[in-house]
């Protein structure tokens, strides 16, 4: 079920934005929407999932297909509507032929090893806004900075 809803979710965001661009600020409410309850962390169950995925077969990846790279997202490639339209294209016309569809998303979480958030210090700061490549790995040994827990 999870495998479905991802491909769904991901092929809405893919086949979209060929149709119209979709504001920035709709897009959390819209993933939210989409995914629901889905948004948990199920190592096992994700395991599970990747041994049942069939060996061989014609496959088709598409790699970071997010609405920020469409006209009006923040990484705008111009020729993204044309490509979304080639890839639905493509895949309306071998849906017979295709074995598996992989969708990749070029992700960012709010609570992420490269954001200021993730690191503490012993008083319970965080690290300045832009600073977060000022961490060293001595920084990391000698605890001045640690993950949050």
């Amino acid at each position: 079920m999870n495998q479905i809803i991802n491909i769904c979710a991901c092929l809405v965001f893919l086949l979209v934005p060929s149709l119209a661009v979709i504001p920035p600020a709709v897009i959390p409410s819209a993933i939210e929407a989409v995914y629901g309850s889905f948004i948990k962390h199920n190592v096992a169950g994700d395991a599970e999932q990747a041994e049942s995925i069939p060996l061989g077969g014609l496959a088709i990846l598409v790699i970071d297909q997010q609405v920020s790279f469409y006209p009006g997202g923040s990484l705008a490639i111009p020729t993204a509507n044309e490509d979304a339209a080639r890839i639905a294209a493509f895949i309306s016309n071998h849906t017979s032929e295709l074995s598996q569809i992989v969708l990749t998303m070029d992700s960012h979480q709010r609570y992420h090893i490269a954001h200021g958030i993730f690191w503490t210090n012993d008083t319970g700061e965080s690290p300045q806004p832009f600073t977060i490549n000022t961490i060293t790995s001595k920084d990391i040994k000698n605890r001045v900075w640690k993950p949050r827990e």
